[in-house]
């Protein structure tokens, strides 16, 4: 009898095995069908292998997430997208249910919430419901992983989009996020200052988010070449040389040397100083491509470079003229910086087809060398855009004669 039991058991607990084993190879076999009709955009045949998967094995935490991400996919296209995020959102809260110590889920359902949240014509008061919402998944997944760079990144990109609509406390926790990734990855700001500038349009604040050192200054200083925002440039620009020479005096000093001998170099080429002037004709101006030996004539400057023309000065201060042209492209219009004996004394963007633009600057006088740099050239010519900047003739005001 106890034999004749023992077996029965053991062909209980075999029947068992064989079934479970069945259960999980088609419940595998289902998701890893739906992820292969996936990446082939056949959306509708992968969500009867997600459903397939989820019913025959409902604890699965990962079947749930996979099926919730195809159906976001489907909410972005599809009329009626709202239905889909719907169902996205409970399968995902039964994923977190089934893994509950796992950080992606609640920030995914934080992300749902503010797709929720900018969903057209959606009420004000429910949108901001919403993002009160995401804030509380979001901080929940980083109380799940506060070290996880992946966890903190996602957080301050999606914080860094909604920044003006977060109250001061979420704006002091979104903040620190937002600075902990920069920190860690200065390169990032590729994407968080974009999307902190589309909410804020504060570049103060962008500024106070970049960490003090050269790395995070020069990703700042590509995102305002990047966007046109070189209204904000000479600051960086100043912090930039100042952590290259405390970081590295003789290559500092090298670039120095160099940029010196180009202005001497000018001066030198100067058949007749006697013929100099207070004036520089268009024809006088010289200069190179940026980053090539390729030479820029006579101010039309289709490129990124610098021109420079020889010009004598009386002491004292005085307005250069600079009579310039520029012609935009994509929204912008082009920006030139303009220096004198190889120091900055002013910049801006040249938005008009024939203009006079004046510098005024203190100086000892004699021979000097005038300096324009073209900073944002950009074009399509299939869009037929092609943003340009052309120099002209410059006169001097002021001084005794």
């Amino acid at each position: 009898m106890y034999r004749l039991l023992r077996n029965i058991l053991l062909l209980v607990l075999l029947g068992y095995f064989a079934l479970s084993l069945a259960l999980i190879t088609l419940a595998e076999t289902g998701y890893r069908k739906a992820k292969t009709l996936e990446v082939k955009y056949l959306w509708d045949s992968a969500e009867i292998y997600y459903r397939q998967a989820v019913s025959v094995m409902p604890f699965n935490a990962s079947y749930f997430e996979g099926y919730s991400e195809l159906l976001l996919k489907k909410a972005l296209y599809h009329p009626d997208g709202t239905k889909y995020l719907d169902r996205a959102v409970d399968l995902m809260k039964k994923a977190r249910e089934l893994n509950p110590m796992y950080a992606g889920y609640p920030l995914r359902i934080g992300e749902m919430d503010l797709m929720y949240a900018s969903l057209p014509g959606i009420a004000e008061d429910a949108s901001a419901e919403h993002i009160r919402r995401a804030l509380q998944y979001f901080k929940k997944a980083y109380s799940l992983d506060p070290n996880g760079f992946s966890v903190n990144y996602i957080i301050a990109l999606r914080c860094a989009s909604i920044y003006d609509k977060l109250d001061s406390k979420d704006k002091a926790w979104a903040f620190e996020r937002i600075r902990y990734v920069l920190g860690e990855r200065p390169a990032y700001g590729e994407y968080i200052y974009p999307a902190m500038w589309r909410s804020s349009r504060d570049f103060m604040l962008i500024e106070k988010v970049t960490h003090e050192n050269i790395r995070g200054r020069a990703a700042l200083y590509r995102f305002i070449k990047d966007y046109n925002l070189w209204a904000f440039r000479k600051k960086v620009k100043d912090d930039i040389d100042n952590y290259r020479y405390a970081d590295d005096p003789v290559s500092y000093s090298k670039k120095i040397s160099v940029r010196n001998e180009i202005l001497e170099k000018v001066k030198n080429s100067i058949a007749d100083k006697n013929s100099l002037t207070r004036s520089v004709p268009q024809a006088a101006w010289r200069g190179k491509i940026e980053g090539s030996d390729a030479e820029i004539p006579d101010g039309n400057m289709y490129w990124d470079g610098t021109i420079y023309a020889p010009i004598i000065l009386p002491p004292g201060y005085v307005k250069i003229k600079i009579n310039a042209m520029g012609e935009s492209a994509f929204g912008a219009w082009p920006y030139m910086i303009v220096t004198l004996d190889g120091e900055e004394i002013g910049e801006c963007y040249v938005n008009d087809r024939n203009k006079v633009y004046s510098f005024g600057v203190e100086t000892a006088g004699g021979l000097k060398v005038l300096g324009v740099g073209f900073v944002n050239d950009a074009g399509d010519e299939a869009e037929g855009e092609d943003r340009n900047l052309f120099i002209g003739a410059v006169e001097v005001e002021g001084a005794a004669e």
